[in-house]
């Protein structure tokens, strides 16, 4: 039987104590006027130590008054590949589940929807939703939201489309795409590598203009409130035995 060697590593920051980076948008109808939603963020943290390397991501929905969070959610899109590699060129392609179904090729030319379990766009979204008849409440399609952003504090949970588990007029979700990493087989005592190189687009949305469910992998939702981009995109370097970021450029084999 083939063996492998693989060194599990804590998920740490590769700048001890670095706080994650901030992308922000404010809502300017909130200065000239009432407005539900008031802004968006994306909270993005970097893992480099030895043999791992990847972008995790946490999304933040602002409203002016938390009734209106179950009127708003997300959207997100993906681009790019997990392979496998060795020293000598060879390739593997990742897997995943995609759309309800396992082991597909994790592979996406171009912008696809990413939704793991169903075809609803919504990223997170609740495949129970809706009037729940022993409650006597309507459950939003974004209630598996976290009430708090897990960078920032350990006491997590579902809002469950209760105000009354907001802690502030905020919900979140969160994004820890599979990491790159290597391991050593113990047989060869060769290097094989994991290379997640990917490219996300996360839009915030109304919920009432996003379709239930879609066809198409590669279908747009229209009229995004915005959207920003993020990346996890590190390709481990034989030749320097360390992971490179890649950033914006998607790997060839993703193509």
């Amino acid at each position: 039987m083939k063996s492998t060697i693989i060194i599990a590593l804590a998920l740490s920051s590769s700048i001890a104590g670095a706080a994650p980076s901030v992308k922000s948008w404010t809502n300017p109808e909130c200065a000239t006027g009432s407005c539900e939603v008031k802004g968006m963020k994306i909270f993005l943290e970097k893992t480099v130590v030895a043999r791992l390397a990847g972008t995790s991501m946490v999304g933040e929905i602002e409203t002016t008054n938390k009734a209106d969070l179950s009127k708003y959610a997300f959207v997100q899109y993906i681009e790019g590949c997990l392979f496998e590699t060795t020293k000598d060129g060879a390739i593997r392609m990742g897997t995943r589940e995609y759309w309800g179904k396992r082991g597909v090729p994790f592979k996406h030319i171009g912008m696809n929807l990413d939704s793991a379990s169903d075809r609803d766009p919504i990223y997170w979204s609740n495949t129970l939703a809706g009037w729940d008849d022993l409650r006597g409440f309507e459950i939003p399609r974004n209630s598996t939201y976290s009430h708090s952003n897990p960078f920032l504090t350990e006491n997590l949970g579902a809002w469950a489309g209760k105000v009354t588990n907001l802690k502030e007029n905020k919900i979140f979700v969160q994004d820890v795409p599979t990491m790159s990493g290597w391991d050593l087989d113990e047989e060869t005592m060769k290097v094989n590598a994991r290379n997640s190189s990917l490219k996300f687009k996360i839009c915030l949305h109304k919920i009432s203009d996003i379709p239930a469910e879609v066809e198409l992998s590669n279908t747009e939702i229209a009229d995004p409130i915005v959207c920003m981009s993020w990346d996890s995109n590190f390709i481990y370097n034989f030749s320097t035995r360390k992971f490179v970021d890649n950033k914006d450029s998607i790997h060839p084999v993703c193509k």
